[in-house]
Formats: C-alpha cells, sequence, structure tokens
C-alpha cells in the first residue's frame, strides 16, 4: 500500500486499469487490530483516522494515519519504545512531515489529531492483542 498511493485521492492505477482482488493475510492469533476515525458529518471522509495492529508474540506493532497528509503515515512501534506516556505521540509527530492544511484544520491541529486517534487505535489493538483480555469479555 505505501507505493500504491502516491497524492491525496490518487493511486499508482492507470487510467485503463482496474483492481480485481485484494489479499490480505489472516491475523495471527495472538494479534489485535483497531480502527478510529473522526469525522464531522457521519459517513463523510474523515478529517483523521487511525487503524492499528498489535501483534502480542513480538511485542510490537504498527499505526496507520490517513486523513492527514497527501498519503498514509505508517508508524512502527515496539513496546520499549513507547513506555513513557508521551512517547508514541512523539513518534506520530515525528512521522508527519508534511500535514495538510483545510476547511477542518491548520497543521497542528491536524498532527494533534492523529496523535490522539492514533493512540486510541494502538491502545484497542493492544487490548485486542491480549490473550488476558479476550477471555474476560
Amino acid at each position: 500500500a505505501k507505493d500504491f498511493f502516491c497524492d491525496v485521492m490518487t493511486t499508482q492505477l492507470e487510467k485503463d486499469e482496474l483492481i480485481v482482488n485484494v489479499r490480505v493475510p489472516k491475523r495471527a492469533t495472538r494479534t489485535g487490530c483497531s480502527f478510529q476515525k473522526f469525522a464531522r458529518v457521519k459517513g463523510n471522509f474523515p478529517i483523521v483516522c487511525a487503524a492499528a495492529l498489535w501483534d502480542f508474540e513480538r511485542d510490537a506493532g504498527r499505526v496507520v494515519i490517513g486523513g492527514v497528509s497527501a498519503t498514509p503515515t505508517v508508524v512502527d512501534v515496539v513496546s520499549h519504545e513507547i513506555a513513557a506516556p508521551s512517547a508514541l505521540g512523539d513518534l506520530i509527530r515525528a512521522a508527519i512531515t508534511e500535514p495538510l492544511e483545510d476547511q477542518n484544520g491548520d497543521a497542528e491541529y491536524k498532527r494533534e489529531m492523529a496523535v490522539v486517534f492514533g493512540s486510541r487505535a494502538l491502545a484497542d489493538a493492544r487490548a485486542n492483542a491480549d490473550p488476558r483480555e479476550v477471555t474476560e469479555r
């Protein structure tokens, strides 16, 4: 996907090309995922969205932020990197090098919303990946 998206609402597809299938690998049993989004009107494109995947066995994961930059922003994390309360936010802020500004907010607002929703998505994915959490639900 990193190579597929090249700008806002723009992909690598040519005018005469069409996607006919997408293969998504099956999730390992001890992984969790989450998707969070913020839109002013339900069904509209989100102002910011975040998807997260956490692998309990590797104690590592990935957060992908959308709606803030021209292409999705990928942040790979391992638990020791995000042990401090502000560490994940710092990683997300650093990864968003060129935030978009529009009628929904300036660059700083978009970057901070990415931190909020990225943090929520990762926390939810980590909880979903923990086998103790799954058995208690």
